[in-house]
């Protein structure tokens, strides 16, 4: 017996695996290929994604004394079978024969992909009233027959946040840049942060999209950042981490100039004196290299900071610009808040520098000395003028003697050049003075010359050598 001498019956029995409905129909239209065998394949996805007049011809085999194999015809007449791009069906149904004496079961099963191709398996078998014919298992392929229309795009979004780690004041202040791409060209993507949904924008032309995200609220802890789409969403998480303390004064409470121990005066050594703004040096006593002090200074408390001790048991501390002149104490504590102890400085002002003689005070010395030198000059032309009459009056009286005439002569000579002399001195000093009293500025006070007195000194000694040899002429 042949498949094609089987009629189909009215009654017509079907089961199907229907897929998920999230995913999409797969392209409708005819599809054509062929079975294993090399026999055609044809059937329908229609336009609500049903897979419908499935034909093709198969084999089934008779096992008795002598095996006998049948062809079986699919004649196309399955029952509407829901398929979705991408994902496998399979389905049964069962047709008799009008004699009820005979049935056939039909099983097909595969996937039918977005882009329009197709493939799977099918089997039939028979129930014949002597022995059943059993059913050979084939595979086919098909596509749709003509162009397959563009599968509808996937979007897999992703997302990334910078920095991934911050502190709250950093999230406060810079805050953090949520990033996503492989959205939808244009699509609008909402931020939402640890579930509360802080703003939406719209992906660029490459779907790309970004937030920048600050808050003083959030706290720390693991924050999840999730940008969603109608095409999906996707998730990144980012850490928060408390602020470290501020720094801490040691100790914690500023101390009183009442804490300062009398017993522990001098247990440091500072400077004895210092200028605002100077730093210090400060020996600690006891304290170990590393070990972190904090230093005051009083009588207002006033701290100089944590500082370390180094490993030469010193530490160094800078006296605040505005601190006022006198006498204040700088104090130790050690890291546990015990007193280490304190030693007196003296804060002095700033050194500018001695007040020098202004430029009018030097001035008036140089004018003083130029002064006397005038008055040295004048002194030194009248005795050049006295040595000039001593030298005429002794050539007078000693004529004829030779000597004498000549002692007279120069006597004469002599006078005239130191009253020369002292004229030149006048002037030159003179006119030092002038100098020194227009430049006084750049001049310290000073005396008047020496070489004025020593002149008219040796000037007074020749007039009375040459009077002294004249009268002894005239007695001789």
């Amino acid at each position: 017996m042949t498949g094609a001498g089987l009629a189909m019956g009215a009654a017509l029995a079907a089961s199907a695996l229907t897929p998920a409905a999230a995913a999409s129909s797969p392209p409708a239209g005819p599809y054509a290929g062929e079975t294993s065998a090399g026999d055609a394949v044809e059937f329908v996805i229609d336009e609500r994604g049903a897979l419908t007049e499935f034909s093709t011809v198969s084999t089934c085999t008779v096992y008795s004394m002598i095996p006998s194999t049948l062809v079986v015809i699919w004649p196309g007449a399955n029952p509407p079978i829901d398929v979705r791009a991408g994902e496998p069906f399979a389905a049964e149904w069962v047709v008799e024969t009008d004699t009820a004496s005979a049935s056939s079961e039909y099983e097909l099963s595969g996937v039918v992909n977005a882009d329009g191709t197709a493939s799977g398996t099918g089997v039939v078998s028979m129930d014949l009233p002597v022995l059943p014919c059993v059913g050979s298992e084939f595979e086919w392929t098909a596509s749709l027959d003509g162009e397959a229309p563009d599968p509808d795009p996937v979007y897999e979004p992703t997302a990334t946040v910078s920095p991934a780690e911050l502190t709250e004041s950093e999230l406060a202040d810079s805050g953090v840049t949520i990033s996503g791409e492989g959205f939808a060209p244009d699509s609008e993507v909402s931020l939402s942060v640890s579930g509360d949904e802080v703003g939406s924008q719209s992906a660029d032309a490459d779907g790309a999209v970004s937030f920048a995200f600050a808050s003083d609220a959030l706290g720390a802890g693991e924050h999840e950042a999730v940008l969603t789409a109608e095409e999906g969403e996707a998730s990144v998480v980012f850490s928060v981490t408390e602020d470290a303390p501020a720094p801490g004064t040691i100790p914690g409470e500023p101390p009183s100039e009442d804490d300062l121990d009398p017993a522990l005066d001098g247990a440091i050594a500072v400077p004895a004196s210092a200028e605002p703004g100077d730093e210090i040096s400060i020996a600690v006593t006891g304290a170990e290299p590393l070990d972190e002090v904090g230093v005051w200074l009083f009588s207002d408390p006033v701290s100089l900071g944590t500082q370390t001790v180094g490993a030469d048991g010193r530490t160094t501390a800078t006296i605040p610009a505005d601190t006022e002149p006198g006498e204040h104490e700088v104090a130790v504590w050690a890291s546990d808040e015990t007193l280490i102890g304190w030693d007196r400085i003296e804060i002095v002002a700033a050194d500018d520098g001695e007040e020098g003689e202004g430029p009018g005070e030097a001035a008036d010395d140089a004018g003083e000395s130029g002064e006397a030198a005038d008055d040295a000059g004048e002194a030194a032309d009248d005795a050049g003028e006295g040595s000039d009459e001593t030298g005429e009056d002794s050539g007078e009286g000693t004529e004829g003697a030779g000597d004498a005439a000549e002692s007279g002569e120069s006597s004469d000579a002599g006078g005239e050049e130191q009253g020369e002399a002292g004229d030149g001195s006048q002037e030159d000093a003179g006119g030092s003075g002038h100098d020194a009293r227009e430049d006084g500025a750049d001049l310290a006070p000073t005396g008047g010359s020496p070489a004025a007195p020593l002149g008219f000194a040796a000037l007074l000694m020749l007039g009375g050598a040459a009077a002294w040899l004249g009268a002894r002429r005239r007695t001789a």
